[in-house]
This record gives structure tokens, sequence and C-alpha cells, in this order.
């Protein structure tokens, strides 16, 4: 088994400690006021009033958990009827179309209608991330299911071998690489749609709190909660490659 790789974990510190660094130099020899571009420190000090002190915690875990509940119920969907799509041709010609559509909406356009049918809890939030995080994996899905190995498939058609087993042993192993492609897609979508919803009408979550804090022209307190929503993004991001290469381990080696 090979050993762990320390540019994955090196590389990715050194562009975010490049980035700040940047960040400071700029707002320092700029002459930026702090209402208008806050520099790294004063960031960090918000963000640890925030946590310690401030609502900012208990926002960050209720876009989270809407996040993750939505993204799990839309890859969920998106997988399931990527599969049956993969698998059959009557299906792709009658529900291809109608996810393209679904993914052709703009989130803006659904947000309201979600709210107006589950309110501005949860549950609003929770449908909009899955209605966003469904499509990308889908077209995963199918795309990989779509290029499964000719041979291979020949060869379980001449040994007899049933749909399923086919399905099990060819197509599915053949479109993982697709369907973590789409997982990753769905990840950035879930935190992008959620705070959108709570952009537009909420009583928490990150998204009402930096549309509050903007407002107010809190400008440290804001970064600080866009700070908290990069580094969720960031981390189940980074989860997820990791996965990818433990599961697909015939293609990336193991870890």
């Amino acid at each position: 088994m090979k050993g762990p790789r320390y540019g994955d974990i090196l590389l990715p510190g050194l562009g975010v400690a490049g980035f700040i660094a940047a960040w400071a130099v700029v707002v320092r020899l700029g002459g930026i006021d702090a209402s208008v571009l806050p520099g790294p420190l004063d960031v960090l000090h918000a963000l640890s009033i925030g946590l310690s002190q401030g609502p900012l915690g208990g926002d960050a875990l209720f876009t989270l958990s809407a996040s993750l509940a939505g993204l799990a119920l839309g890859c969920s969907l998106g997988l399931a009827a990527g599969v049956l799509v993969g698998g059959n041709a009557t299906a792709h010609r009658f529900i291809y179309p109608v996810a393209m559509g679904v993914q052709a909406m703009p989130l803006v356009a659904l947000a309201p209608l979600l709210i107006s049918a589950f309110g501005l809890g949860a549950g609003s939030k929770i449908a909009m991330v899955a209605i966003s995080c469904a499509a990308p994996v889908f077209v995963g899905t199918v795309t990989g299911m779509g290029s499964a190995s000719p041979e291979l498939l020949s060869l379980y058609r001449v040994c007899g071998a049933g749909r399923w087993r086919t399905l099990v042993d060819v197509k599915l192993p053949g479109a993982l690489d697709y369907i973590f492609a789409g997982l990753q897609v769905a990840v950035a979508l879930a935190f992008v749609s959620c705070v959108v919803a709570e952009f537009i009408a909420s009583e928490r979550g990150l998204g009402y709190r930096i549309r509050s804090l903007s407002t107010q022209l809190d400008m440290s307190s804001m970064f600080a909660a866009i700070a908290v929503l990069a580094v969720m993004g960031g981390g189940c991001g980074a989860l997820l490659r990791l996965l990818h290469r433990r599961v697909v381990h015939w293609r990336h080696g193991p870890r």
C-alpha cells in the first residue's frame, strides 16, 4: 500500500496561505478601509467573536445540516434516476429531457415557490438543495453508464449474464468516475443553493446572516461568515475526493 502523498495536503495549504498573504498585502499597501475590504486579522477577530459569543456557529450548523440533507436526498434521487435511464432506452427518452429542463431553471426562480410550499424553515432549503444536486449526479450517471466497455458488455452477453448482473459488474463500476464528478459539482451547488434560499427568505443560516450583516455594513463579520461557508464547502469537497480515491482504487491507487 502506498503511503500518504503529502503534496495533497501541503500544496492546497500553500495555496490558501498565499491567497491570505496576497489579501493582506493588497489591503495594507492599497490603504483600503476596513469598511470596504477588511484584512485577514480583522476577519479572524470577527470570526472568533462570532463563533464564541455570536450566532455564527448556530447559523453555520443550520446551513450545513440543510445542505447535507438536501445533498443526500438529491444525489440519491439523481443516482437512482440515472441508473434507470442508463439501463433503459425508453426511460431515457422519457426522463432525460425532463431532467435537463429542471436543470435549466434558475435557482432564484425556484426559491419563492419552494419557500411558499415548505415555509421559512429547513424544509424549503433542503428541497432547494435536492433539486439542484439531483441533475449533475443524474447526468454523470447516465453518461458513465453509456461509456461502459463494449468488449465487456459483449462478453457478459455471450456468457448469458442478465441485465442486473451486467449493471452491477460492468456498467456501474465503469461509471464511478463520472458519478463522482457529478457529486463534486453537486457539493458546490448544495451550499450555493442553500445560501440562495436563505438570502431570499429565512430566519437562520449563513445566507440570512450575510444579508443581515451587509445591511449593517459590518464587513468583517460578513467576510467571517463567507469564510465559514468556504471552509465547509472546501472540506466536503476534499472528503469526497478522498472517498473517490478509496472507492475507485483500481484507477487511482490506494492512499
